[in-house]
């Protein structure tokens, strides 16, 4: 099969991902710019990535039409006769492009007619065979581990009405959704109308078998959903049986942009979610009965966009997995959150003995349930010292063999990567996880996330642009900006975000960004003289330490850094904070040869030394020692 280089617009990424992921099924190697690596040359890798195509394919729109970089592509697949058009609305290619016949998905959809021209196209531009498709029966089976630990697109509470849900599907071939307009006005039904369009576009990587129908075709619709429009950017949803009209779910929304576009953005993608949750109680081999089902959305409402609630509704997953102990999806999203409670990092670098022992019960029950579930290992590898790299290498690469097309375990993977100094590899792990689910907004956070801290800051602001465009006014992307603008953007925006934040509080946010914003002696002095300050009078100051590095590491000296990871008493601690040491602000702590006996403490270097797989920084430009050599000489 043929190596293909996709070209589009940002504004049309849901339709690129819906192109890739139709020609990767198909075997074809697929580039695009999600596999550019943390610290990589933007215009290099593409240029070199263009050189290697044997086809590219290019999205042609009313937005990539007025982009320079589309139009170069386009131009380099056309010089070297490579070039296969797609149109995706009933915009003219540019001129010098519009007498080359295009693959035409006006409509949204990549049917088996223009799955075949597509096919034929790219055959024809690499001079193979053209592939033939093949008819398969459509499976009643959504993807199983598409996990809604990332929550709802906004948090929601779901009602009684759960009749429909036992209803026998099997014989159908899958799932019908309707999408209808909850009262008469007009504005309801043409919001009604757009939703139904912006779904079904949106449907393919979240949804598995399930057809998207307006409300005039629902006589077989199984589930509905009603909009209501309440104002020019607010409405309600309404998520209902369609066979008894039960309400199981209902949201209002109003959009902070002021903007119709971003209203319908975000209904669409919160629409998708909740489908998907409620669809995954509904599944064989278990279905849950209703009032567990009524439990289990409600856990899964109470996951939020960002991933972190007050009350984490572990209650809720041990009703049902206590009820229904072969139902996988709770038994994943309770080890995810149990885990989560009971590392060190939760619990201010101390041990909770009950935590633990909870969850190792929970873990053993759960594999009765499934022996191979990926989530057992990741909660498994939450439970080693600290200090032990090498086994949560082990059981979280073990998670991904498991599950490759697993967003959630291939997050583990890259955050696991990051943490050992292999930024470039972590990147590409995490930009895997967004093209399987674009429309998480938890992923699409710690992509732009890894990219900041692995100093790809250009590429960082594009993925926050994306995230502004997808998610508009969400907690999620705000949440990403924040971070962001707090240590590496502009820190004026950072503190705007700061200021609305529901957790605002405490001098030590409010002393860095005045630190940022007029990095003066006397800025810089106040904010490091709190930390010095916590870490000798703290009762725990294991819970400081992580602060503190990063202060110091932005506006201190090398040597008092090096002086207080060498002479800090805990190594456990070290190893617990060792995520932040590959950031950019650690560059030149990196350089001295001192860092090694870091990382040593840490337990990073025994982890290198037997892996062979030394980290990222042994082999950057201007770095200063050879590694291996230092670390042997260590004793």
């Amino acid at each position: 099969m043929a190596s293909v280089f996709l070209s589009y617009d940002r504004d049309d990424f849901t339709a690129a991902g819906s192109v890739a992921r139709l020609l990767e099924k198909a075997g074809h190697r697929v580039w695009w710019d999600r596999e550019i690596a943390g610290g990589s040359e933007y215009s290099r890798e593409i240029e070199q990535a263009l050189t290697d195509a044997e086809a590219v394919v290019v999205l042609w729109s009313a937005q990539s039409v007025q982009s320079p970089w589309v139009r170069d592509e386009a131009a380099s697949g056309r010089d070297r006769g490579r070039l296969v058009p797609v149109r995706l609305d009933a915009t003219e290619p540019p001129l010098g492009f519009r007498q080359y016949q295009t693959v035409d998905v006006r409509r949204g959809r990549i049917g088996k007619a223009q799955q075949r021209a597509l096919f034929h196209a790219i055959a024809t531009a690499t001079g193979a065979p053209a592939r033939k498709t093949q008819k398969t029966r459509p499976s009643l089976a959504l993807p199983g581990r598409i996990w809604l630990i990332v929550g709802a697109i906004v948090a929601f509470a779901i009602l009684g009405g759960m009749a429909l849900l036992w209803r026998p599907w099997a014989d159908r071939n899958g799932i019908v959704l309707a999408v209808g307009p909850a009262s008469g006005d007009a504005a309801s039904q043409t919001l009604a109308r757009d939703l139904a369009i912006k779904l079904g576009s949106l449907q393919s990587p979240m949804a598995g078998n399930v057809k998207i129908v307006e409300a005039a075709d629902a006589k077989d619709a199984d589930l509905m959903f009603e909009a209501a429009s309440s104002g020019s950017a607010s409405a309600t949803l309404l998520f209902k049986s369609a066979r008894d009209s039960a309400i199981l779910w209902s949201g209002d929304y109003s959009q902070p942009t002021g903007r119709r576009a971003d209203l319908l953005q975000q209904l669409a993608y919160t629409a998708g979610r909740v489908s998907h949750c409620a669809t995954e109680g509904m599944q064989d081999p278990v279905r849950l009965k209703p009032d567990l089902l009524r439990a289990y959305l409600n856990a899964c409402a109470k996951l939020s966009e960002i991933g972190t609630v007050d009350e984490p509704p572990v209650a809720g997953l041990l009703k049902v997995v206590e009820s229904s102990p072969r139902f996988t999806p709770a038994w994943s999203k309770l080890l995810l959150l149990e885990a989560d409670l009971a590392s060190p990092k939760a619990n201010e670098g101390e041990v909770n003995p009950g935590a633990i022992a909870t969850l190792r019960r929970h873990i053993a029950q759960a594999r009765k349930a499934d022996p191979d579930l990926p989530e057992a290992l990741i909660a498994e590898a939450s439970l080693l010292p600290s200090r032990d790299f090498a086994g949560r290498d082990r059981l979280i690469r073990s998670a991904a063999a498991r599950s490759p097309e697993n967003p959630f375990v291939l997050m583990e993977l890259a955050k696991t990567l990051a943490d050992q100094g292999h930024m470039g590899e972590g990147v590409k792990t995490i930009a895997k996880a967004v093209r399987l689910d674009p429309l998480s907004p938890i992923v699409h956070r710690d992509y732009i996330a890894l990219l900041t801290y692995a100093g790809s800051f250009d590429a960082a602001r594009r993925e926050l642009a994306e995230a502004e465009r997808l998610w508009p006014g969400t907690e999620s992307t705000r949440d990403s900006n924040y971070r962001y603008h707090l240590r590496y953007g502009d820190p004026k925006v950072a503190r705007t975000l700061f200021e609305q934040r529901a957790d605002v509080g405490g001098r030590g946010p409010r002393l860095l960004l005045a630190a940022r914003e007029d990095p003066s002696p006397q800025n810089i002095s106040a904010l490091l003289t709190l930390v010095r300050d916590r870490l000798a009078n703290m009762e725990n100051p294991s819970a400081g330490l992580g602060f503190a590095t990063l202060a110091f590491g932005q506006f201190s000296s090398k040597e008092e850094l090096f002086s207080l990871l060498l002479g800090w008493p805990k190594s456990d601690d070290i190893a617990i904070v060792s995520e932040v040491f590959f950031r950019p602000e650690f560059t030149e702590l990196r350089r001295d040869p001192r860092f090694l006996l870091i990382a040593r403490r840490a337990g990073l270097l025994d982890l290198w030394q037997q892996s062979g797989k030394w980290p990222d920084f042994c082999s950057s430009p201007g770095h200063t020692y050879d590694c291996r050599a230092v670390a042997a000489k260590l004793k």
